[in-house]
């Protein structure tokens, strides 16, 4: 496990809640879904240099034992809940040339501008919604930023922010992003559902051990369920809930989100098949059925060839 800070000899790191990234957008980081490689993509010219040269920090190596994945809206991010202590230190005097150093090993993919991955938008798009997001954290400084590195869609946030009804006001739910908050509303309301109907004995964020992705150091990753159901017999069910818009969805980005699905159920399903040796019924909980033509077929058999059924949860029952 690893953490970057800019602050040296950290002595212990201690949780600390998700706040959105700058609204700079200088470059955008994710994970290439063709070769499984990090990526840095920059988002106008020059921004590499701008946002890393000169910059000096550390990197920190953390025991792994209480890290959990999918507790924040990056997929590559896990979080303890616990402080921790790191093991060891790697102090970065340049984190330009340390990139570098890295995409010359063939271990990080940088894209320099106007070169850009595949899953982002040619019309920036993406950008547009973040500054209309961020807006209601960070008030007018976000559209000066964008006004500065992105002045050819300050036209666009604007309009955005005024269709989301943020202009001028910055409530305390405000500041939370609109997608993250209604998928919270989302997972509430089906927690509350089965905890009333369902049978057996139903679990809410229940932590387990992986048995997959074990730390170079040995030590087993831990994640959390969203509802485990327990006491049906000669099995368990484990339930994933995701508030996926899948209409809003770009078709790029399609299958890169069914795998990531995918992947983490079957994260849990491995843990009970192969060490609890129970019986796993496991699905995953959306909303509601796109519209898109062929989409929401394409999604049941994705998930289907792999065990998993599909829930649409606003959908009458056939």
């Amino acid at each position: 496990m690893a953490a970057g800070s800019m602050q040296p000899r950290i002595r212990r790191c201690q949780p600390h809640s998700w706040e959105p990234l700058a609204v700079t957008s200088r470059a955008l980081w994710g994970r290439d879904g063709a070769t499984g490689l990090p990526y840095i993509c920059e988002r106008f010219e020059r921004a590499f240099g701008l946002r890393y040269g000169g910059v000096t920090g550390s990197i920190y190596v953390l025991p792994g034992d209480t890290f959990l994945e999918g507790e924040t809206p990056w997929e590559e991010e896990v979080v303890s809940p616990e402080a921790v202590v790191p093991i060891r230190e790697i102090r970065v005097d340049d984190a330009k040339q340390y990139l570098l150093r890295l995409v010359e090993e063939g271990k990080l993919i940088l894209k320099r501008y106007p070169d850009r991955i595949d899953v982002i938008p040619e019309d920036d798009e993406d950008l547009v919604q973040r500054a209309a997001l961020w807006y209601r954290q960070s008030g007018d400084a976000v559209l000066e930023r964008v006004k500065q590195y992105h002045p050819h869609i300050l036209d666009r946030v604007k309009c955005a922010i005024n269709h989301q009804g943020n202009l001028g006001k910055r409530t305390a739910m405000g500041k939370q992003p609109a997608q993250l908050r209604r998928g919270r509303i989302f997972e509430a309301r089906v927690k509350a559902d089965w905890e009333r109907t369902a049978e057996g004995t139903v679990e809410n964020e229940k932590s387990i051990s992986l048995v997959s992705g074990r730390t170079k150091s040995g030590r087993v990753k831990r994640g959390r369920m969203d509802m485990f159901v327990d006491d049906l017999g000669d099995f368990v069910s484990v339930v994933e809930i995701k508030a996926t818009d899948w209409d809003r969805i770009l078709p790029n980005n399609v299958q890169r989100n069914l795998s990531s699905h995918r992947r983490q159920v079957w994260k849990y399903i491995d843990k009970h098949l192969d060490v609890d040796m129970v019986n796993v019924c496991a699905g995953i909980i959306y909303p509601s059925a796109p519209k898109t033509p062929g989409l929401q077929k394409r999604i049941e058999e994705y998930h289907g060839s792999y065990g998993l059924q599909v829930v649409w949860y606003d959908e009458p029952a056939s």
